[in-house]
């Protein structure tokens, strides 16, 4: 077991070697919340590629073909989660990640406080704008932010 742990250490630092210098060491020690997964699919797997410490992805629709033109999803992803399906992308891409799959429609969560309150980053890439704004405004009463 201890030489399979020093493999996989190896392997991370082997992965992560041509961030150094680029990205902050304390991007790491970020978590990262998502709302919405289609059109925001392609940064989410480029952002995972950073490094970041956690990644959670919040969506409640599936994978249609008319997504497929403007995501990171394939054929073979139709009918499935969008968070799931974007979690076995991701993974792809950065097996050294947390992702953590919340298949909810956020405005209709009941305490956004307790799914947002943690995460240092916050990236909203729903595709209706009005929506979007409905959910900053709850996040902002929710948190107390000014």
């Amino acid at each position: 077991m201890a030489s399979e742990q020093i493999k996989d250490k190896e392997k991370f630092e082997c992965y992560r070697s041509r961030l150094n210098g680029v990205i902050s060491p304390s991007f790491s020690e970020k978590r990262i919340l998502v709302i919405g997964t289609g059109a925001g699919s392609i940064m989410c797997v480029n952002l995972s590629r950073q490094m970041p410490a956690k990644l959670t992805l919040v969506d409640f629709d599936e994978v249609e073909l008319h997504n497929l033109s403007r995501t990171v999803f394939g054929y073979s992803d139709i009918g499935k989660k969008k968070v799931d399906a974007l979690k076995e992308r991701i993974l792809d891409a950065n097996p050294f990640i947390s992702v953590e799959c919340i298949d909810c429609d956020v405005t209709k969560l009941d305490s956004k406080k307790s799914v947002i309150s943690w995460s240092e980053y916050f990236l909203d890439v729903f595709s209706n704008q009005y929506l979007s704004f409905l959910l900053l405004k709850d996040v902002i009463v929710a948190l107390d932010l000014p």
